[in-house]
């Protein structure tokens, strides 16, 4: 193994690198105010659950749906499945030349 300049830096990159985040703390008072929970009681714990949120989508939305991707796209609301359908009809017109006899 090769002893020389080069490994005394690696050890002291490897250092400075182990050290940089507790140097990087700002001095003061810790993020509670400095005054931690006192003993034998906690902290209020606040649960979070995911929860699913649904996407505005509007005509612009349908009209920019690819091709591929209509079958796969569920409406939410009837205002969406009208959207939807005139996007598959506009799919249909478009791939409609290379497959006649498939369509009908």
């Amino acid at each position: 193994m090769k002893c020389g300049p080069t490994r005394g830096f690696a050890s002291l990159l490897c250092l400075c690198l182990l050290a940089a985040p507790v140097l990087a703390q700002p001095p003061g008072p810790s993020p509670d105010g400095g005054q931690g929970a006192p003993a034998g009681e906690a902290r209020p714990v606040v649960k979070l659950a995911p929860a699913v949120r649904e996407a505005s989508r509007d005509a612009a939305f349908f009209r920019s749906l690819p091709c591929e991707a209509v079958d796969a796209t569920r409406p939410a609301s009837a205002r969406e499945a009208a959207w939807l359908d005139e996007r598959r009809q506009a799919c249909i017109r478009q791939y409609g030349g290379y497959g006649r006899g498939f369509l009908q």
